[in-house]
């Protein structure tokens, strides 16, 4: 991991001048890819749907838009074609990445044959993410990374925290040595899953099979967050099956164990905060 953060640390400043419209409506997923880009020098704008994204590219200038597939009001597919199909020529061919959780075969053959550029899938690192927008700029615009610098003091957590159900090695993995990032990743982890739960659970109980889908979806890259491979599996797993009438009533039988683990994952991902701000911030 720490080669691994070593050449993260040498992308700081390589894209100064750049600027970059994120279409996403998950906070999680918000910060985590604003934190890279910042590091990065470039400017972002954030969209919470492809409606906002639109109305955003209308106004200014952007080298690139990354396009989440799943959005409220507008999602990413219609907004990019609708950039595709309505905007002016010297605006419309703008590149275009999608992003989304849970992959299925052939998403990305179908995302291109949609209108967009390329496709890049959550949970995505930050040299996955730095590639493939440096692909689609000119080669003018992107500063060469510097020589990595060693970055020391790995953070080691799991000596002092006793983790059952939640686990901390995929922020830790993506905090490229940064305790303060790992905080504000767990504050909007536990600010964002309970209420999506809830949501989750409303459709559940009222047979809303389209929200259950919807809900299902957007926690997948949360659970991967929470470092709880069981969660993140079994969201998949309800997403892919919440419309299929021969699964609904095992998605019924099954959630009531699944919703207890994730009031677990949370309540320990509370105690890591709390851990994790005593060293930062101090007690």
């Amino acid at each position: 991991m720490k080669g691994i953060q070593n050449k993260e640390k040498s992308l700081e400043g390589s894209m100064k001048g750049i600027k970059i419209l994120l279409a996403e409506d998950n906070r999680v997923n918000q910060l985590f890819a604003s934190e890279l880009i910042s590091e990065w020098g470039a400017e972002l704008d954030i969209a919470d749907n492809g409606r906002i994204a639109i109305e955003l590219y209308q106004k200014n200038h952007y080298d690139i838009i990354l396009m989440d597939i799943q959005m409220p009001v507008l999602d990413g597919i219609d907004a990019t074609q609708f950039i595709r199909n309505q905007f002016s020529d010297d605006k419309k061919n703008i590149p275009i990445i999608a992003i989304t959780a849970n992959a299925k075969n052939g998403d990305e053959l179908k995302f291109k044959e949609l209108g967009m550029n390329e496709a890049i899938f959550k949970p995505y690192s930050s040299i996955q993410l730095f590639k493939l927008i440096k692909k689609y700029l000119h080669p003018n615009k992107v500063v060469q990374p510097r020589k990595s610098i060693e970055v020391k003091n790995e953070i080691n957590p799991e000596e002092h925290l006793l983790l059952k159900h939640a686990s901390l090695h995929v922020l830790k993995s993506f905090s490229r040595g940064k305790e303060s990032f790992i905080v504000k990743m767990l504050d909007a982890i536990i600010d964002t899953v309970p209420p999506t739960i809830k949501e989750l659970n409303n459709a559940i109980q009222n047979r809303d099979w389209i929200s259950v889908n919807k809900f299902s979806h957007k926690l997948i890259p949360n659970m991967n967050m929470s470092g709880n491979s069981y969660l993140e599996s079994e969201m998949k797993w309800i997403e892919n099956h919440a419309t299929l009438a021969d699964n609904q009533q095992e998605i019924l039988k099954k959630w009531p164990a699944i919703k207890l683990e994730v009031e677990k994952t949370m309540n320990e991902l509370k105690k890591a905060d709390t851990y994790y701000k005593s060293r930062t911030f101090g007690k």
